[in-house]
């Protein structure tokens, strides 16, 4: 028989403890109330976990307060076990977005930011051709209004380090 947190199988007896339990914080990631039910998934539980020894039955509701929105923008003075429905603060996101460069433009929200969909130029390593990529779909270097970095299948033409002889090879 496991715990009932589920860290121990048979945890030994304990006169000084539940029967059952592994005498450790539970660990459970508490629940908040959402309406309409929510959907199951990691948005519908509170970022708090259970402090109580490990024990019997559903855990209390979460006694701490929400600290701020997802953007991290405004505060909040609300019992997470309290709240209905997600808090946001309904103004832009504005986080940094996993490329680097740009800003999430989404109101506020939980969960992480979509890929990056801004439409960046890029230079070839030769600097002949300018092609439009999307930013997050894309591995890019430098600066973001000048990326130089995809082969455009020419002869590169740059002159060699002694300044005499040009290179006639594909740039890659």
């Amino acid at each position: 028989m496991v715990c009932f947190c589920g860290k121990r199988p048979d945890p030994p007896m304990d006169l000084h403890r539940t029967p059952h339990s592994c005498g450790e914080p539970c660990g459970k990631p508490l629940e908040m109330e959402i309406e309409g039910g929510g959907d199951g998934s990691d948005d519908d539980r509170c970022l708090h976990v259970c402090v109580l020894q490990c024990h019997p039955g559903p855990c209390p509701p979460c006694k701490a307060f929400t600290p701020v929105c997802p953007c991290g923008k405004k505060t909040f003075s609300m019992r997470c076990s309290d709240r209905k429905f997600m808090l946001t603060c309904e103004e832009p996101c504005d986080k940094l977005m996993e490329c680097g460069r740009h800003r999430c433009e989404r109101i506020c929200h939980h969960g992480p930011c979509d890929p990056c969909r801004v439409l960046i130029k890029a230079l070839c390593f030769c600097n002949k051709k300018e092609e439009v990529f999307v930013c997050g779909e894309v591995v890019v270097k430098g600066d973001v209004r000048q990326i130089v970095g995809f082969s455009c299948n020419s002869a590169c033409g740059k002159k060699l380090a002694c300044g005499n002889i040009f290179v006639a090879r594909i740039a890659s």
